[in-house]
């Protein structure tokens, strides 16, 4: 499932791509029921604009639900949320990403360092953006399907960066494969895996059975 190294584009980026710094107060923390919290995390696209991350807690520890952007501040981002749950990296003994997006997988390499624990995902590919933006795709390929798909040849180079670099980031491998209606453990009963493709091809959503809680991904999201 892993993916290439990702290749940038040759030359200076033709706009300004910079993220935006936020600060990691601006994460929140929701308590949503018993052993569950919802975990507001400000992303570098623009100002207000944050992803949603989850944790619920476990016989073992936390599963932390996805993980924020890989781009400079990212990771005291999530660790400023874990802290306003009283959860550290070092309590979490799973890491789930729904799909492998930047904003929800970029951060999963030093997630799973730190806290020493394993990953799940979904099988499938890696990929962070959209083909044509995805660093681990040959840029000649991303240019010829750039101008195949009728963008100017001046135009290229602009619309086959990430934004702010963001998909550059290391991809580790899952160690655990989620498959459809396998049964995540957690304390009050656990979630079942429920594939919701479209948004990614390989993202999946999670269900608890008993409360009737969905943590839907970007299967639903505002905008």
């Amino acid at each position: 499932m892993g993916s290439a190294p990702p290749q940038r584009p040759p030359g200076p980026s033709p706009v300004d791509v910079r993220p935006v710094r936020r600060s990691p107060d601006e994460a929140r923390a929701t308590p949503v029921a018993e052993g569950l919290w919802w975990l507001s995390l400000p992303l570098p696209y623009s100002p207000g604009h944050q992803v949603n991350a989850f944790l619920f807690e476990r016989d073992d520890g936390w599963c932390l639900v996805d993980t924020g952007s890989p781009l400079e501040g990212g990771l005291g981002v999530l660790e400023h949320a874990l802290s306003l749950a009283g959860v550290r990296l070092d309590h979490v003994s799973l890491l789930l990403c729904t799909h492998a997006h930047t904003d929800h997988y970029g951060l999963a390499s030093a997630v799973i360092e730190l806290a020493g624990c394993p990953l799940a995902m979904a099988a499938g590919h890696t990929a962070g953006v959209d083909v044509m933006r995805e660093p681990a795709v040959p840029f000649e390929r991303r240019r010829a399907l750039a101008l195949a798909a009728g963008i100017p040849e001046e135009e290229v180079p602009q619309s086959t960066r990430a934004p702010g670099d963001d998909g550059y980031y290391p991809r580790p491998d899952p160690d655990l494969v989620l498959a459809d209606g396998d049964l995540v453990p957690a304390r009050g009963g656990g979630w079942r895996v429920v594939p919701a493709p479209g948004h990614s091809a390989t993202q999946v959503a999670l269900l608890h059975e008993r409360t009737r809680t969905l943590i839907s991904a970007d299967l639903v999201f505002a905008g």
